[in-house]
């Protein structure tokens, strides 16, 4: 199996996530996190409501 490119966000999208804001969270899942592995968006938006 071929190694996965990892695609980076453009610079209008990557520029807000500088902000105190929002908090980039990386998996290491394909496009649809919430079926591949759904346990780990759950948790990131479990932390993030407090």
């Amino acid at each position: 199996m071929p190694a996965r490119r990892r695609a980076e966000p453009s610079d209008d999208v990557a520029e807000p996530l500088t902000s105190r804001h929002w908090r980039l969270v990386e998996m290491d899942t394909g496009h649809w996190p919430m079926f591949s592995r759904p346990g780990e968006p759950a948790r990131i938006l479990l932390d993030a409501a407090g």
